[in-house]
């Protein structure tokens, strides 16, 4: 090597020293140097553009490393640099073009597909996809990038990808959107990563309640199920169902079942929506209750944690497993063993107690007293809590409930007692629930291209919530509008009596419950915002209920609605039929019955139904097939309404994947707001409303 050659190289390496301790003046200096004493050393033509993009200069960045570009085309990190300059001045076609090089002479520049992704975002969703790939194949601890690769894979309906992608962005850093992210992601996908990082999240998000447990519970039995002695059960008890198997043929699953949390909490907060898990634990219940009758010994310590999740689970679903006679006559024999041994003072061993509570609620026992007295281990008390304490709760908050209007109309004194009798859904735990800054915030969040109109919007918001149910829809309204007032109103006392005590367990204090019916209820001002989601296919005339709502409204006020599809329910239709036909009622023992019965029919139309996350439990399956009215409606029919009443349609709430499919099919409705093209897709697609037509409108 020359002097002349040593002495550059000195230079070079003080140079890049310098820039990279950010003294970007002095590198600067040497860099120019260098160049004086040698034009050929492109690459401080190159650093000198990024000093003078680092400085706040791109146009002298793009022109520095652009003479570099043009004296060798074939470097790329030079245009990676020049990209970003451009990106910096908005020249966002030119800096495309320019990362598209970088990445087609190094298919490793992690940089550059992530610049690349961001850049092609908003206008092609499936190329931004394909290099976020390509960043985190190429720099695996790229979190930002995981997580917007999972938003657009969301987007464009890939819900299982999206789940694998968030998953894992959630490993390398923990945040509250991306925990949001993970559960749309798994309540829309039809299959789960397999790997042992995925199970260890979703323990910590079912535990630490990141969604409604309903919507991860789906993704969390299918991690259990992956369990072999698990399926080998299941597969064993589906042989001879509903004839109960030997104790033997169990034990090897037991392993699993005892030693689960991911279970454990989906057990305690939802109903167990699988069939085959489903009677997995009723065989266990069978067992339990057996051991309970043998008076020789108490549950060991490491099968207390899963005993009570099962009396806790056996609550949440109202005991909906089929009982066979033999079972109900052990159930009786237990119950007297129970009630003898609390009218004294003979030891009740926890194994007892928990059995019964698998089968019956303990309140049933008519022994509170009995039971608070004596000393249990915690997770028994919270037992205890559920089936005892809750209730008594529920019954003093029930006796003190206002009531603002009279019921006398027929339709709705017969949904009343079905849901006096029923209170639906039994729900435990509330999900996470961001406060929005005001109702017009709010919606143009949820619908950013919705053609919402200005709102006037008070200080303190007035929300009606018209057919509350057990509360779970006006107490997160609550809560996301924690400076509203919220009035949440049901025929049921039973149902708004779980809402209030619920409430109070939250500690939700603006909202107001009471008994009414929409048909009679006569408001003392308008609303700002009516949420109206579960009642109107329950009234004699829905669409006289929905305007009697809609007199209700503020001008400009906006309205959530929730009607049932008719197309969707075809297979409710024929249920219905098969209930009818069957002779079966609306009670516990009826539904446990046709429960039984459905599963056995070959129709895969019916079969189908056992899917339905509302077979699970006895009040969700009676609201869902055996309820005394309903009314399903199609979307000419809604829009005719809307027309008529001066309402504007926002949107609908949409699963990933059907938002996909129609905009897909029809890209020129970019608000996705044409009822008449929904109305053509949905006739092609008849199940894409299976849960409702969930909607937003805008009073004009």
């Amino acid at each position: 090597m020359t002097a002349d050659g040593a002495r550059i190289d000195g230079l070079y390496e003080l140079a890049f020293r310098r820039h990279q301790a950010g003294q970007l003046p002095q590198a600067e200096e040497l860099y120019r140097s260098i160049l004086e004493a040698d034009p050929r050393q492109l690459d401080c033509l190159h650093f000198l553009g990024m000093i003078a993009l680092q400085s706040g200069r791109p146009e002298q960045a793009v022109e520095l490393i652009g003479q570099a570009i043009a004296a060798n085309d074939g470097v790329a990190a030079w245009h990676g640099s020049l990209a970003e300059a451009l990106r910096t001045l908005g020249e966002r076609d030119r800096a495309i073009a320019h990362y598209r090089k970088a990445v087609a002479l190094d298919p490793k520049y992690w940089a550059a597909h992530n610049m690349l992704a961001e850049l092609l975002r908003d206008t092609d969703p499936k190329a931004a996809i394909d290099h976020y790939q390509k960043a985190v194949a190429a720099k695996p601890d790229l979190a930002t990038a995981r997580h917007n690769l999972a938003t657009l894979l969301l987007h464009q309906g890939r819900a299982d990808e999206a789940a694998d992608a968030i998953w894992r962005a959630l490993a390398l850093q923990d945040t509250e959107a991306s925990r949001v992210l993970l559960v749309q992601s798994v309540r829309n996908a039809r299959k789960v990563p397999g790997d042992p990082g995925f199970r260890a999240v979703m323990t910590r998000a079912v535990t630490e309640v990141w969604g409604r447990p309903a919507e991860l519970a789906g993704a969390a039995l299918t991690l259990v199920r992956t369990d072999q002695a698990i399926r080998n059960a299941i597969r064993q008890i589906n042989e001879v169902w509903p004839r109960r198997i030997a104790p033997s043929i169990l034990a090897p699953a037991m392993p699993a079942l005892t030693q689960d949390p991911l279970l454990h909490r989906v057990m305690e907060t939802t109903p167990v929506r699988d069939e085959g898990l489903e009677r997995l634990l009723a065989s266990t219940r069978t067992v339990l209750l057996d051991a309970a009758l043998d008076p020789s010994s108490d549950i060991a310590a490491e099968m207390l944690p899963f005993c009570c999740a099962l009396a806790r689970q056996c609550f949440i679903n109202e005991y909906v497993s089929h009982l066979p006679d033999v079972e109900h006559d052990g159930m009786v024999a237990l119950r007297g063993k129970l009630m003898s041994d609390l009218s004294g003072t003979t030891p009740v061993y926890a194994i007892t107690l928990l059995a019964y509570a698998c089968y019956a609620p303990l309140a049933s026992l008519d022994r509170a007293a009995a039971i608070r007295r004596r000393e249990w281990p915690q997770p028994v008390r919270d037992v205890i809590d559920q089936q005892i304490n809750e209730p008594e709760q529920e019954a003093r908050h029930r006796a003190a409930m206002p009531r603002l209007s009279p019921i006398t109309d027929e339709t709705s004194v017969r949904v009343r007692q079905q849901y006096e009798e029923n209170p639906y859904p039994r729900w435990v735990r509330a999900a996470p629930m961001p406060p929005a800054p005001g109702i017009a915030a709010f919606l143009r969040a949820a619908l950013p291209l919705a053609p919402i109109t200005d709102i006037a919007e008070p200080a303190s918001p007035r929300i009606l919530i018209a057919g509350c149910g057990t509360g779970q829809q006006p107490i997160d309204t609550a809560r996301r509008f924690s400076h509203a007032r919220v009035l949440a109103i049901d025929l049921s006392r039973a149902s708004l009596a779980y809402a209030q005590r619920k409430a109070a367990e939250l500690g939700v204090s603006n909202i107001e419950f009471a008994q009414a019916d929409i048909m009679a209820f006569e408001p003392a001002h308008p609303f700002d915002l009516i949420e109206a989601t579960g009642v109107l296919h329950h009234l004699a005339d829905p669409m006289q209920g929905w305007s009697r709502l809609t007199q209700w409204l503020k001008p400009g006020g906006a309205m959530r609605v929730g009607l049932y599809s008719e197309s969707a329910r075809q297979d409710v239709v024929l249920a219905r039929e098969f209930v009818s036909n069957g002779g079966y009622d609306a009670s516990a023992e009826s539904i446990r019955s046709f429960r039984q019965n459905l599963a056995k029919t070959p129709d895969p139309r019916l079969r189908g139904l056992i899917g339905s996350p509302d077979f699970y439990s006895i009040s969700a399956c009676r609201d869902l097939l055996f309820h005394v009215q309903e009314h399903r409606l199609t979307l000419p029919q809604i829009a005719e309404f809307l027309a008529g009443q001066h309402l504007a349609f926002l949107g609908f709430e949409l699963e990933a994947r059907v938002a996909a499919g129609y905009r897909s099919q029809f890209p020129a409705d970019v608000a996705m707001t044409d009822l008449g093209q929904w109305h053509r897709f949905e006739t092609e697609n008849p199940d894409i409303f299976a849960g409702m037509y969930n909607f937003f409108v805008q009073k004009t």
